[in-house]
């Protein structure tokens, strides 16, 4: 796979939230298509990470990852089939009874979490990528948008009272919000820093992970 497809991959994708995010973004707030809407942003955001990740992983553990300038990324310990690159990562960073459920039952909820920012790190290090310090060095840097990206995810696709109490808290220990509106609002339309909102926090340090861990 040329990781240079990888990228263009997503930055298609996440260049399409940004536009569907602007004009949510000017929806009023009681408007049920704007949480509609938002609630398929901030999933496909997650879904997209966790994705890319996977995909990039399974590519270099079977020495098929071609660079931009076209070298292929080689490591000792190749594995022979995208099924025997996802077992490997269960059983070692789940154990060996998470990796026999998944033999059992192949299913993507039996799979490590990808989104997580120690997973791929983990995995570079244990199988010895030749990239593994800039995918430990980028990651991990993400952890404020890894963690409020996850507890939005949450909240959307489960809506619940405590969902929504785990999302505030984790936007008041991350970003310092003491008051709060509806979750689109704050995610949408609330000013971060250099960021016009918070989804586009999200979307450029998505990006960022991915050019720096495909480009490296």
């Amino acid at each position: 796979m040329q990781l240079s497809h990888l990228m263009e991959f997503v930055g298609r994708r996440i260049r399409s939230m940004d536009r569907v995010a602007r004009r949510v973004a000017g929806m009023p707030p009681d408007d049920f298509n704007r949480e509609r809407l938002a609630t398929f942003l901030i999933l496909e955001l997650h879904n997209l990470n966790a994705e890319w990740i996977r995909r990039y992983y399974v590519s270099v553990s079977m020495n098929t990852a071609l660079k931009r300038n076209g070298r292929r990324i080689v490591i000792g310990r190749k594995h022979l089939s995208a099924s025997d690159a996802i077992s490997y990562a269960i059983e070692r960073l789940n154990g060996s009874d998470a990796r026999l459920r998944w033999v059992r039952n192949p299913s993507r909820f039996l799979e490590p979490n990808w989104n997580a920012v120690n997973t791929l790190p983990q995995l570079a290090t244990l199988l010895n990528f030749p990239d593994k310090n800039a995918i430990s060095t980028s990651i991990p840097a993400a952890r404020d948008m890894s963690n409020s990206l996850r507890a939005a995810r949450n909240y959307y696709a489960h809506r619940c009272v405590e969902t929504r109490k785990v999302l505030w808290s984790e936007l008041e220990d991350r970003f310092g919000w003491t008051t709060f509106r509806n979750p689109s609002v704050e995610i949408l339309n609330r000013r971060i820093g250099a960021w016009s909102n918070l989804f586009s926090f999200w979307l450029d340090e998505s990006a960022r992970i991915n050019r720096e861990v495909c480009d490296a």
